[in-house]
């Protein structure tokens, strides 16, 4: 059965951010059974001002400017747009000064792998398994783009998007040069974008550790789903889960330093006994297996158990705090660099 190259467009379940640095670039990861290299979209202000538009393909080249020429306002191209624009230097004048984009928010991909596509059933079954594999692949991918970035790509707590998705708005009354029937808004979802741009270097990563399928340590998701908790103020459930991230990063330190220095039913009578976060907590600072943050006890374990015994409900600064300090935490037990980040 011979291999093909096979060409294909995915929408983001979830628009992430980049900088202009990473727009128009090769990408290499995997899905299982298919080699895959991803290509951002691209920026070009000769076509539009706001817009991302597809990159370059010789078998679709037509249809891409058809397309890029239908979308006539920021928002209205499904490849993404422009966010933000660079502040300008002190020295120039506002009204004048020719601002560069600051970062960008991806909402789709081009990709290239290879299959057998030799006839239409040959084709179908190659693009069954892809699609088949692609939610696996997006999903873990999205995993990366949190656990680096920080963006949200799940909003817990969050509304779903569908009962808000094609929102439109215009200008009815323009001025000041405005075109009538500007468009405002014109996004697939109503959402804040939150978190930090991704660099090249970071992109490449996380496209390279979702092609090899590693998954991010548990503890570090748990604080990633804290933070989008808390950035929809649900600041219970966010404190919560900032807790069960450090109680799960205590514990695999503990295990680890346990696995080495103990004999298993020693090591198992010493876990079962510093089951809690307060006892870890002791167990850790003891063994000194961990550096943990200042006032780590009354920003993260007093908020956790007023959270999950009182029932009550718990302010934004103090959730804020939580999450904060338990990513600090995780600093020093699940460090970015272990999985060959580059730091920032």
């Amino acid at each position: 059965m011979t291999k093909e190259r096979i060409e294909g467009d995915m929408s983001c379940d979830a628009g992430f951010l980049v900088l202009p640095e990473c727009l128009d670039q090769s990408y290499e990861s995997r899905m299982p059974c298919f080699p895959l290299t991803v290509r951002l979209p691209r920026f070009d202000p000769d076509v539009h001002h706001h817009n991302l538009i597809a990159p370059h393909s010789n078998f679709r080249a037509e249809r891409d400017k058809r397309d890029a020429a239908e979308a006539h306002y920021a928002g209205d191209s499904a490849w993404g747009s422009m966010q933000e624009w660079s502040d300008p230097d002190p020295s120039e004048d506002w009204n004048t000064a020719v601002l560069p984009p600051k970062y960008f928010v991806v909402e789709q991909l081009r990709f290239i792998t290879e299959g057998a596509a030799g006839d239409d059933d040959e084709f179908q079954h190659t693009r069954d398994h892809l699609v088949t594999h692609r939610t696996t692949w997006w999903s873990l991918l999205a995993d990366w783009i949190g656990v680096v970035s920080m963006q949200d790509l799940i909003e817990l707590g969050r509304q779903r998007r569908q009962s808000f998705s094609r929102t439109t708005m215009w200008i009815t009354e323009p001025r000041y040069g405005q075109e009538p029937g500007f468009s405002w808004v014109q996004m697939p979802q109503l959402r804040p974008y939150v978190g930090d741009p991704l660099t090249k270097a970071q992109l490449e990563r996380c496209m390279s550790l979702t092609g090899e399928a590693r998954q991010p340590p548990d503890a570090r998701l748990m604080l990633r789903d804290a933070r989008s908790l808390l950035n929809t103020g649900e600041y219970r459930r966010a404190i919560l889960d900032a807790g069960t991230a450090a109680e799960l990063a205590l514990t695999a330190r503990l295990d680890a330093h346990l696995a080495v220095n103990s004999n298993p039913d020693m090591a198992e009578a010493l876990m079962d006994k510093h089951r809690m976060l307060g006892p870890l907590t002791e167990l850790a600072r003891k063994l000194k297996v961990a550096a943990l943050p200042d006032r780590f006890g009354p920003q993260v374990i007093e908020p956790r158990n007023k959270a999950v015994h009182g029932g009550k409900e718990m302010t934004k600064d103090v959730a804020e705090k939580a999450v904060a300090t338990t990513s600090e935490l995780l600093q020093a037990t699940h460090p970015l660099s272990d999985f060959d980040f580059p730091s920032a």
